[in-house]
């Protein structure tokens, strides 16, 4: 079972984790292109995390649709760029689903 395990999660990381990383290099740009704010590492880390975040949902929400491989990749990386708004687009449609307006 653990060997089994593991085997699931080197898939899981070998099929996720690219996007994931391309995601996070959306946010390393966004950062080095924000001027107008003060430098923090504390913001940087959690754009990053958070970036990762966003990675993994549009790789899932992308996955079952009929598009080009390239594609997804300029998808993922725009919303590493843009992830605290696609977290709040995605968020508030969900919601909107399940009828939680809250």
């Amino acid at each position: 079972m653990p060997g089994e395990l593991w085997t699931q999660f080197c898939e899981w990381i070998h099929r996720y984790f690219p996007a994931m990383c391309l995601a996070a290099f959306g946010t390393i740009v966004h950062a080095l292109n924000e001027h107008n704010d003060e430098w923090s590492w504390k913001r940087f880390v959690i754009g990053i995390v958070t970036a990762f975040f966003v990675g993994l949902l549009m790789c899932y929400l992308l996955d079952p649709m009929d598009i080009s491989p390239s594609s997804k990749s300029v998808a993922i990386a725009i919303s590493g760029y843009l992830s605290n708004d696609v977290l709040r687009a995605v968020s508030e449609k969900m919601r909107k689903k399940i009828g939680f307006w809250g």
